[in-house]
């Protein structure tokens, strides 16, 4: 029986592991999990039966991160308590919403939103690195924690208002800012922090990188004032630890929104991208930064004139009015913005954009070459090479 299910009517999480090259060898995507009530899919691995993922109207999934050899790390909701949290790492339930953590008994998970749960990272060890609100008081609640496959505990990096432990001369204590935490090839782990004295920090391990109202190496009159909390997945670091990006927002008037990378900016609203020929970046226009494993830089963003683009590495890969893979099918406007909703890539070199289309649907595209996936699409949920499912 042909399937009725197509991916407009069912929330699926599609593991397309650009660190396997796995698209630039032509195959497709793989359906790891949906919330696709009663479907074999939908079960959550490692609980009971019948805890599936939630499908009760809130997001069930949120991105995946992947390292460099295709691990994978992500947060999600289940039919427990009307949405309780967890985070799977490989398909494995590492962290469970109202448990004790492994390692540290006497803490719980406090709640598991964007908010509770700013980010996550994973290296090719299988390491874990997350920032986190717990049970408790809630000027003492935030953690940076590191999750061990081989003893499958979780260790503090960071806590709320606990000694930070600097390369630098002088005590500290940590402040009440703890979030965007990823980890590099090495193990350290990446996050931003307050210091009680004031200061707020880009940190690889125990070395601060960055100092928040320190200027760009290129624009000495406006120092990086911070990074704001409306900025999600707002810094990066790359698999070598040597290379970061942030979203931040630069001190005076007007206060500009930039990207950041390894101390200069790239990007700045009010400004075009360097050398792209196109309008000045629109007010409030940067959206979607990062940086992958290869340290290669990604953002999206808005200009004046309504058009909408990716760049890699300062270069436009991907705008409205621009090919989708090389045919007549381009990048267009969608009814609801911003049109581009995903990009990422590896260190090998591939790139993956999805956004809106003449079509008048989403796609995903490969190294501006080859779609992959094209809303309305069918899909094989069971993999059993037919679209039958349902």
């Amino acid at each position: 029986m042909k399937s009725s299910i197509r991916v407009t009517h069912v929330r699926l999480l599609l593991a397309v592991s650009l660190a396997s090259s796995a698209a630039a060898q032509g195959l497709g995507p793989e359906v790891l999990y949906t919330n696709l009530a009663g479907h074999p899919t939908a079960a959550v691995p490692g609980l009971p039966a019948g805890v599936e993922f939630f499908s009760g109207g809130q997001k069930a999934f949120n991105r995946p991160y992947v390292s460099p050899n295709g691990h994978w790390v992500m947060w999600s909701t289940t039919s427990i308590n009307n949405a309780r949290g967890i985070i799977l790492r490989d398909g494995e339930v590492i962290l469970h919403q109202g448990q004790p953590v492994p390692g540290h008994p006497a803490e719980t998970l406090n709640c598991f939103n964007d908010i509770c749960v700013e980010k996550l990272g994973v290296n090719d060890a299988g390491f874990v690195a997350g920032s986190f609100h717990f049970a408790g008081n809630p000027n003492d609640d935030l953690r940076v924690m590191r999750h061990d496959p081989g003893t499958m505990t979780w260790s503090e990096i960071a806590r709320e208002v606990g000694p930070a432990n600097l390369n630098v001369p002088g005590s500290f204590t940590w402040g009440h800012l703890l979030r965007n935490a990823s980890i590099d090839a090495a193990g350290d782990v990446a996050f931003e922090a307050s210091l009680t004295v004031g200061a707020v920090l880009l940190m690889l391990g125990a070395d601060p990188l960055f100092q928040m109202g320190t200027p760009p190496s290129n624009l000495p009159a406006f120092p990086v004032d911070s990074i704001p909390a409306y900025i999600d997945d707002g810094y990066w670091i790359d698999a070598s630890g040597s290379s970061w990006l942030a979203r931040a927002v630069l001190a005076g008037t007007p206060a500009d929104d930039v990207v950041v990378v390894d101390g200069a900016v790239v990007l700045r609203e009010g400004f075009a991208v360097p050398g792209s020929g196109m309008a000045a970046i629109a007010s409030g226009g940067l959206f979607l930064s990062e940086m992958d494993a290869g340290g290669n830089w990604y953002a999206g963003g808005l200009n004046v004139d309504g058009t909408e683009w990716i760049v890699r590495n300062g270069v436009v890969i991907a705008a409205t009015g621009q090919t989708v893979a090389g045919g007549a099918e381009v990048w267009a406007q969608a009814p609801n913005l911003p049109s581009f909703f995903v990009h990422t890539g590896n260190a090998a070199g591939d790139w993956v954009v999805g956004g809106y289309t003449s079509a008048q649907r989403y796609a995903l595209a490969v190294n501006a070459a080859r779609v992959v996936w094209r809303q309305g699409d069918p899909i094989d949920l069971d993999a059993d090479g037919s679209y039958d499912d349902g």
